[in-house]
């Protein structure tokens, strides 16, 4: 359950919530920022998994 909502989440969120254009990380920067987005669609995943059920 946490990664068939998890796995949208990643990617449907930059479609939903667009990046701001003014703001372009580096190319240093940029899978860390992946890292974090995978790591939150993650959570969210695992969130709704507890409360489905706990």
């Amino acid at each position: 359950m946490t990664f068939v909502i998890g796995i949208p989440a990643f990617a449907l969120g930059p479609v939903l919530w667009k990046p701001s254009p003014d703001i372009h990380p580096t190319e240093s920067q940029l899978p860390f920022f992946i890292l974090l987005s995978a790591i939150e669609a993650l959570f969210f995943g695992a969130g709704t998994a507890f409360i489905y059920f706990g």
